[in-house]
């Protein structure tokens, strides 16, 4: 749970910093994609928590939620791709962080 507040305080911070000093739909556009990273964090978490127990490998869910993302932002004129991107992987610095304190 503390994982889960640590990447989203990190990409409202990192959302409001860019929607400042970069503009509105580069902001948008990453809370975008840091919300689906969270999403995909907990499809993860709950797939690791399965794996050997009910399933063998990794959902097939968690694999469409990056290739929803990128279509829809590719397909939207508000969504940018790249920023897109850029926020759906803001769980790996939150995640590098917590488990380099503990």
């Amino acid at each position: 749970l503390a994982l889960y507040f640590l990447t989203l305080f990190l990409s409202i911070v990192i959302t409001i910093v860019s929607c400042i000093f970069i503009n509105f739909s580069f902001g948008l556009s990453v809370f975008i994609g840091s919300i689906i990273g969270i999403l995909y964090l907990r499809l993860l978490a709950k797939s690791i928590g399965n794996l050997g127990k009910t399933s063998s490998g990794i959902s097939k869910v968690q694999l469409l939620l990056p290739v929803c993302l990128f279509i829809f932002a590719s397909r939207n004129e508000l969504i940018e791709i790249l920023p897109s991107i850029i926020g759906f992987f803001l769980y790996k610095p939150a995640m590098f962080y917590y488990f380099s304190r503990s």
